[in-house]
């Protein structure tokens, strides 16, 4: 495995809008990503993560793994669905959550995913996202 480069050059998003922290293991289809919940992160509310912030977590541990694949040429990708996200739990201020994403399939720009986040050993969310890939890089930083 290569070296992972640093979060801030793998996302499009700048801070606060991060939503991991760094990715902890990658492959050609699977990504690992850690993000400890911040209160100052825009997706918080009344101290807990919302679902709006799962969704954003688990698309840019896509977002993380397709750059780390094709790094330093990163394309832009979108959320084009959330077909399922069924969420036990919403993780908490301070809590650690790992995200672990599991690509299904890849055609013509379009990936499925299937997806867990985690505190700990306890299961927070599953569900599936799909991701576009748009024709634009993200501009080198």
């Amino acid at each position: 495995m290569k070296p992972l480069p640093d979060i801030c050059q793998l996302l499009p998003q700048q801070r606060p809008f991060h939503l991991i922290d760094r990715l902890v293991k990658v492959d050609a289809d699977s990504a690992l990503s850690e993000l400890t919940v911040k209160g100052n992160t825009p997706f918080v509310g009344n101290g807990l993560l919302q679902a709006s912030g799962l969704v954003e977590n688990i698309a840019q541990t896509c977002a993380a793994h397709i750059g780390y694949l094709h790094w330093p040429d990163i394309r832009i990708g979108l959320i084009g669905a959330v077909p399922s996200l069924h969420i036990l739990r919403l993780p908490r201020i301070g809590e650690t959550v790992n995200t672990a994403i599991q690509v299904e399939s890849q055609a013509w720009g379009l990936s499925a995913v299937k997806a867990t986040v985690r505190a700990g050993e306890e299961i927070l969310a599953q569900g599936s996202i799909k991701i576009a890939l748009t024709g634009q890089n993200l501009p080198a930083r």
